[in-house]
């Protein structure tokens, strides 16, 4: 009997401390996402792109990043705050559009906002935007927003 009663403990000692361990793991989540992605013509020539990044769930989104990819032949004109453009094979044109958004806080939300020129009459330009951080993320499939401009 003592040799059951003492790994009835031990196995009791380990249930009691797994949970714990496992809502620990748990909770360090963030679910940053693309809260929205939109463009609207400036004047003639130029179109801003506005995106609105949201964290959700249990911890600070740490280290957050946006990726905007640019359509082919359009011209970055403005960078928003925390924003770099790639380097560029030709002159004045870039491929993708990195902004580093820092910390977010549960339900924070940071907008950030691009000017680009126009597609060319009757092209369909495609524009991309991915958003990531370093704390795991359970809800992946909402950090890409995709818009088409005509």
């Amino acid at each position: 009997m003592p040799g059951s009663l003492m790994l009835s403990l031990v196995v009791g000692v380990m249930l009691a401390t797994v949970p714990n361990g496992l809502a620990a793991q748990r909770r360090w989540q963030a679910d940053i996402r693309i809260e929205s992605l939109a463009i609207a013509p400036v004047g003639k020539g130029s179109l801003t792109v506005r995106i609105q990044v949201a964290s959700d769930d249990q911890e600070t989104a740490r280290e957050s990043r946006l990726e905007v990819l640019v359509p082919v032949g359009l011209d970055v004109l403005r960078l928003g705050a925390g924003c770099r453009a790639s380097a560029s094979a030709v002159p004045h044109l870039t491929g993708r559009v990195t902004c580093e958004l820092g910390d977010i806080p549960v339900r924070g939300l940071r907008e950030v906002l691009l000017v680009t020129t126009r597609p060319p009459a009757g092209a369909v330009a495609h524009f991309a935007a991915f958003v990531m951080s370093n704390t795991p993320d359970p809800r992946p499939a909402n950090n890409f927003a995709e818009r088409l401009v005509r």
